[in-house]
């Protein structure tokens, strides 16, 4: 659920929008319901890179990179809290050693970039974007309050999404 400041909290009632927020809520749910201890790691966007046989699909985040048009499936207004692989990697490896009660931890960036900003930044406007209809139910912003993660965790990312994109283009 969005919060009046624009951060996602721990503490927030869940209302998903859509069939795949129902479906991480329902894990939760099952989580919390069997175990006496637990973390439960709320991972906003990812994106990185990854070794594939072909280099074409390098990109976790874009599949169409190769490709001459970008197909976004919103009108590009929407912003997301990215987060880079490798601080993700390192906050699950801080969950190792933590002794949990019973923990539910936002994993994210702490910041929102607009989807159509980070396009145009990862191409240098050398792709057509192709626009279509805003998918039904989906969340305009999303940004994460990793205040829990930097407590319980001693985690913040290190990475910031622009110089990681320079670098990734």
């Amino acid at each position: 659920a969005e919060t009046k400041n624009g951060f996602n909290n721990e503490y927030d009632a869940l209302g998903p929008l859509n069939h795949y927020g129902l479906s991480k809520v329902f894990g939760e749910l099952l989580i919390k319901n069997e175990l006496n201890k637990y973390i439960i790691l709320r991972i906003f966007n990812v994106y990185g890179v990854c070794k594939y046989d072909n280099p074409k699909k390098n990109n976790l985040l874009f599949n169409n990179l190769y490709e001459n048009n970008f197909k976004l499936e919103s009108d590009g207004n929407q912003s997301r809290d990215f987060l880079y692989i490798d601080d993700l990697t390192t906050a699950i490896n801080k969950c190792i050693t933590v002794n949990p009660n019973k923990e539910t931890i936002n994993i994210g960036s702490g910041f929102a970039c607009r989807i159509q900003d980070f396009i145009s930044y990862y191409f240098k406007n050398n792709k057509k974007i192709e626009r279509s209809e805003i998918k039904r139910n989906e969340a305009y912003l999303t940004r994460a309050n990793i205040s829990k993660a930097k407590k319980i965790l001693d985690w913040k990312p290190k990475s910031n999404l622009i110089n990681k994109l320079n670098e990734l283009s």
